[in-house]
């Protein structure tokens, strides 16, 4: 059988689905195990951005709110993502399996071995694809939701009958005194 994983980038970072370990017992049971080389190497593009737009604008004091709030997200949209992912494939492959079983399969193990096998393979296939569409719909809401330019502060409204602070003598407009 050919299996594909991605690769660690991080020593002792176990968060793939195949470990160094397990590649080496399954290519020491005949499969063919292909690693995927450069994975995760741009992540630090990506995370570093969306971290700062998504808690650009909140008031420094509400600042450690709005990150465990975006930390709190991104943690259950994963763990509710890779169960949903798991459903489908593994629901998937069950339904594979189900109308694809015979009597003649269900007295051979070594049928039985390869329809498991193509079962997974399919169900693996059924959850990328279902992937993709959650990609791509996720890239329409942002499209639509996302403004145009750079990301600007919003001019704080001050309450009715009061003005705007001045800077002190010699201090630029937005400059902060540091006592």
């Amino acid at each position: 059988m050919r299996i594909g994983t991605v690769k660690e980038i991080k020593t002792l970072e176990f968060r793939v689905g195949l470990t160094p370990a397990g590649v080496h017992e399954l290519a020491g049971r005949g499969h063919e195990v292909f690693v995927e080389t450069q994975a995760g190497a741009g992540i630090g593009l990506s995370m570093p951005p969306s971290m700062n737009t998504g808690t650009f604008g909140v008031a420094p004091s509400d600042a450690g709110v709005a990150s465990a709030t975006l930390n709190v997200g991104q943690q259950l949209g994963g763990s509710i993502g890779t169960a949903l992912l798991n459903t489908i494939a593994t629901s998937a492959a069950a339904a594979y399996v189900a109308s694809h079983l015979t009597k003649a399969i269900a007295i051979s193990p070594a049928a039985q071995g390869a329809l498991q096998e193509a079962a997974a393979v399919h169900g693996y296939t059924t959850g990328f694809w279902w992937t993709a569409g959650f990609f791509a719909g996720g890239a329409i809401v942002c499209g639509a939701l996302f403004r145009r330019g750079p990301l600007a502060r919003q001019a704080q409204s001050l309450p009715a009958g009061s003005q705007q602070p001045q800077p002190a003598p010699g201090q630029a407009p937005g400059q902060s005194v540091r006592t």
